[in-house]
């Protein structure tokens, strides 16, 4: 396994807790207490700002142009791309229920609705992204770049990641 398929595998794994709480908040809404509904979705929204989208800027300015050069068509670095884009959609959904959430102590069974819909769709995405990543652009790029090209990689991603936190 190289320094990139290494990296990535473990930041999938350093933040599938967070991914996975995003799904356990979202079965616990209508039957726990407002105030844990309303910390545990600030707290995904926490981990969505401080860590996901650092991971995916990262990832779009570094690594999927390599991959767009190395699979020509393009196909799935724009599928990972939009893969992002949704995850941002949500996040500002989840953003504007956590607002009503905080302004009105009582949660409606649209609310409920809602914010169970946004945080479970959050979580299938970002599951299936991870997966793509490990299961299909891993082996691409192992497949295909030296290991300078790696390394380089690698540092450029870590070095906008803490840039952007």
């Amino acid at each position: 396994m190289t320094a990139i398929m290494n990296r990535i595998h473990e930041e999938h794994r350093e933040m599938l807790p967070h991914v996975k709480a995003m799904r356990t908040t979202a079965e616990l809404v209508g039957h726990t207490p407002h105030s844990v509904v309303v910390s545990r979705c600030e707290e995904a929204l926490q981990f969505i700002q401080h860590h996901l989208l650092p991971h995916a800027r990262a990832e779009e300015q570094f690594l999927y142009p390599v991959l767009d050069r190395l699979e020509r068509a393009r196909l799935g670095s724009a599928l990972l791309r939009w893969d992002h884009g949704e995850m941002e959609r949500h996040a500002g959904d989840l953003r504007g229920h956590w607002e009503k959430l905080v302004s009105n102590r009582l949660m409606t069974d649209d609310v409920e609705r809602r914010v169970r819909e946004t945080l479970l769709g959050l979580h299938d995405l970002i599951i299936q992204h991870f997966t793509k990543e490990d299961d299909l652009v891993v082996p691409l790029l192992e497949a295909n770049l030296s290991q300078e090209e790696v390394d380089e990689i690698e540092h450029d991603m870590s070095v906008l990641e803490r840039r952007l936190v």
